[in-house]
């Protein structure tokens, strides 16, 4: 068995809609408890989230839950924060604490002075099924106002080798619906 993840720069239709000003988008993508490699993300973050905030320059980095509540008349999906604390208070529990039961943040924000300098969003699509190449992964997405595409692969990636974690690269064949997976050494 392989731990592994995913690096796209892509935006598409499945990823969620950077805030205003936040045009620079990256996703690692990471999988747990799959037959064919897994890897969870807080062990990732734990390693990267630090670098992160030295990255962007960031004075304050919290982690934010949100729920989905239905509202009005024709019952729309409205999200509303329901709980955010320091990241660094988040990391002093141990990692068998927060894979046991701590969620994963539905968002980290990175902050400076009071100005959000990099966000991330999850999406919990190990929930849900999903298209490929993002089938039942937890797709971390990074948005930034500054081009910090290759220097936050970079960290992710050297967490990863820190870690034993292995890139996959998703290869997609003209009208195959779904994509083989390849292992890189």
């Amino acid at each position: 068995m392989y731990d592994l993840i995913d690096i796209l720069k892509e935006k598409d239709e499945w990823t969620h809609s950077p805030p205003p000003g936040h045009t620079f988008q990256i996703s690692v993508l990471t999988w747990i408890g799959r037959d064919d490699g897994s890897a969870d993300p807080w062990a990732l973050a734990r390693l990267a989230v630090p670098q992160l905030a030295e990255l962007a320059e960031a004075d304050r980095v919290t982690a934010e839950y949100w729920s989905r509540k239905h509202r009005g008349l024709f019952r729309s999906r409205q999200e509303e924060l329901f709980h955010s604390l320091n990241w660094s208070d988040l990391m002093s529990r141990s990692d068998a604490e927060l894979e046991k039961d701590g969620e994963f943040p539905h968002r980290i924000r990175f902050e400076q002075a009071g100005t959000v300098v990099l966000l991330e969003q999850t999406e919990f699509w190990n929930l849900a099924g999903g298209p490929m190449p993002y089938h039942d992964s937890v797709a971390l997405s990074f948005f930034s106002s500054m081009d910090l595409q290759s220097k936050i692969e970079e960290i992710f990636l050297e967490a990863c080798r820190s870690l034993g974690i292995k890139r996959r690269h998703t290869v997609t064949e003209p009208g195959a619906e779904a994509s083989r997976p390849r292992h890189s050494d």
